[in-house]
């Protein structure tokens, strides 16, 4: 005879599950690096270059989960807000914060 298992049942409570789900998302979560000195004004010089010659660059933009690129021209940069202004084509921008920019390709 089979010896059955009532923790293994496959049925699991809503609450439960939300639970489980959430726990995993935030298992799942980064941790923000620091960057040096040197890299952050690498970083910034090389957002001035896209602003003044208005070159395309790619973005490495931090994220919880996972970092993103954002490809586009600076258009703005406002450091006492801590932003970046940038157009992904000619009718579409985003705003990055200076703090969430991981590096410049």
């Amino acid at each position: 005879m089979e010896k059955i298992n009532l923790w293994s049942s496959k049925f699991i409570l809503p609450e439960h599950r939300e639970a489980m789900i959430a726990y995993d998302r935030e298992s799942r979560r980064k941790i923000k690096p620091n960057l040096d000195e040197q890299e952050k004004t690498a970083i910034e010089q090389q957002l001035h270059a896209s602003f003044y010659s208005r070159t395309p660059i790619c973005l490495k933009v931090f994220g919880d989960y996972e970092d993103r690129y954002v490809q586009g021209v600076v258009i703005h940069m406002e450091p006492r807000l801590d932003y970046v202004k940038v157009a992904l084509d000619n009718e579409s921008w985003e705003l990055i914060p200076f703090s969430a920019i991981l590096g410049v390709e």
